[in-house]
């Protein structure tokens, strides 16, 4: 009988392309978690999105018109620069995540 870590490897692609989402949103769960610079970001999205109301309309198409002042559009600015840093690092994470899975892939080949 195949132990678990030989189930896992052995459908390994088909357990990401079934799970991609789940395993997406736990990068953003630990990243929250372990990663200071990521919470901090989170917040200030956050904040911007409380202090700004007017910005969730916005980017979630709640209203049909919607217009900004000045200091709104500065907060938007401030804000989709922050969502971008925001992306890079999940980017970053995923791709790191990659390796070391892919690393353990290839260690159970006996490939390395």
């Amino acid at each position: 009988m195949a132990n678990t870590n030989d189930e896992y490897y052995s459908n390994i692609i088909e357990l990401i392309n079934n799970n991609f989402l789940g395993i997406f949103f736990s990068l953003e769960s630990e990243l929250l978690k372990g990663n200071r610079e990521y919470k901090l970001i989170h917040e200030e999205i956050c904040k911007i999105k409380d202090d700004y109301p007017v910005l969730t309309n916005l980017v979630e198409c709640t209203d049909d018109t919607v217009a900004l002042t000045f200091e709104d559009n500065k907060a938007l600015s401030r804000y989709l620069y922050l969502i971008s840093e925001r992306e890079l690092i999940q980017t970053k994470e995923a791709y790191f995540r990659g390796h070391k899975d892919n690393y353990a892939y290839l260690k159970k080949l006996e490939v390395i």
